[in-house]
């Protein structure tokens, strides 16, 4: 109902309705020293309320899908939330300033947790894989940045500490000019100078100078290829090789990799949009700059096509159009053989076909889901149905007792009673009116 509530232990009497959420809530944890209460939404942001009061905090945004979850560190510094979008997301406390966004899962991120020292963030995603994170406290960033802060203070250190400003930085400022501008010597003397000056510095003249211009050749060459003028950029390239020897690449195949970047880009993007055919001669422009590239272009566009028609296929059966919904699948499967379709998208059909009365349609795709994952009880809640409605009524008993049996979930559980209860004494609790509610 969009909201959180707060009552009071052991009485149940009710303390605060938390509101402000625009979409469900599916989550709440609370602070280590139960000062404040995450919750997570399906509006694609977690809040932070005060306690007892329930007064609101703060609203954190950046997710781009809903929040599933939310966790505190040990010490109540930090709240992490993982969410539909692919990542987990880090927020200070108390104040829900943004830290850091986790990127890697390659499905939604369903859970998150802290290790009893705060210095690991675990996450366990949809892609079938848990991954760990580094989490710095206050005082091990000081340690790193300790380690890092050089011997010779830069100007705005020496600002900040009310220093005059040390005559071998206009030097090094002046010799980056010149190097970036090819005047190699001149920078090395101006380099030399400065490390006169100031012994702290610890480089070399001849390779930070020569360093320098290299750069600048590099990425003017960079920039040439990505626009396809692959021989200037050839020519930029050779010239910084020349600059520093401590490079080592081969010019025109390096200008060929930044030079297909934007076509497979390109390709990538209609490919997604299911315009196959400019998508494949995107590809092969790309495989013509590239030599090292390795994919046959036509199945390469079919294979980023499949998962979309899938996704479609999903928000069609949603919306009661199962000819062209199951369509979607099969056409994604003959497009890419090896496309793994989960669980949970078989499901998709399962659930949204039985209620709108197309079960005996749907039941393979029932079939296919509990077969991914027997111990799912929210696939063996979704046959339940298709086998209530198709007549088989001891397979639905079996599926929804499975189902109460795995749930924890307060929504789903006494509905799944009340259906369970119904199918022994012999009732059909799914009536055109529970199935249409079912539909919201």
């Amino acid at each position: 109902d969009k909201t959180a509530r707060l009552w009071a232990l052991p009485s149940g009497k009710p303390l605060a309705t938390l509101r402000g959420h625009e979409f469900y809530v599916i989550h709440a944890a609370f602070s280590p020293d139960g000062s404040i209460l995450a919750t997570a939404s399906f509006d694609n942001t977690a809040r932070l309320w005060a306690l007892p009061s329930g007064k609101p905090l703060a609203t954190l945004r950046g997710h781009s899908d809903p929040v599933i979850h939310a966790a505190f560190s040990p010490d109540g510094s930090i709240l992490a939330t993982a969410s539909s979008d692919q990542t987990a997301r880090l927020w200070a406390l108390p104040s829900g300033k943004p830290l850091a966004t986790l990127r890697g899962h390659y499905s939604e991120v369903n859970h998150a947790a802290f290790s009893p020292d705060g210095s690991i963030l675990a996450t366990a995603s949809e892609d079938k894989t848990a991954r760990l994170w580094p989490v710095f406290s206050t005082q091990k960033l000081i340690e790193q940045a300790t380690k890092m802060i050089p011997r010779c203070l830069t100007p705005k250190q020496r600002e900040q500490f009310f220093l005059p400003k040390a005559p071998a930085w206009e030097w090094i400022e002046k010799a980056e000019e010149l190097a970036k501008t090819g005047k190699i010597s001149a920078a090395i003397e101006q380099f030399q100078r400065a490390k006169q000056s100031a012994p702290c510095f610890q480089f070399d003249p001849t390779e930070k100078a020569q360093g320098i211009a290299a750069k600048t050749r590099l990425e003017q060459g960079e920039e040439l290829a990505k626009q396809g003028k692959i021989q200037a950029a050839v020519v930029e390239f050779t010239q910084a090789l020349q600059i520093d020897p401590r490079l080592v690449f081969e010019p025109k195949n390096y200008a060929g990799k930044l030079a297909s970047m934007a076509p497979l880009e390109k390709g990538e993007e209609l490919a997604k949009e299911g315009k196959l055919e400019e998508a494949t001669a995107q590809f092969q422009a790309a495989l013509a700059l590239d030599s090292t590239l390795s994919f046959e272009p036509e199945t390469q566009a079919k294979q980023l096509f499949a998962p979309v028609l899938v996704k479609q296929g999903e928000e069609l059966a949603k919306n009661g159009e199962f000819e062209q919904a199951i369509a979607n699948y099969l056409k994604a499967q003959q497009m890419d053989a090896s496309l793994e379709i989960s669980a949970k998208q078989w499901d998709s059909l399962c659930w949204s076909g039985s209620l709108y009365g197309q079960a005996a349609r749907v039941m393979e795709y029932c079939e296919k889901a509990v077969a991914l994952d027997s111990e799912n009880g929210d696939y063996r809640r979704s046959r339940g149905l298709a086998r209530a409605v198709t007549g088989d009524i001891q397979g639905s008993i079996e599926d929804f007792q499975f189902a109460i049996e795995k749930s924890n979930n307060d929504y789903w559980k006494p509905k799944e009673q009340g259906w369970l209860d119904a199918l022994k004494k012999g009732d059909n609790p799914f009536t055109e009116e529970v199935l249409k509610g079912l539909l919201r």
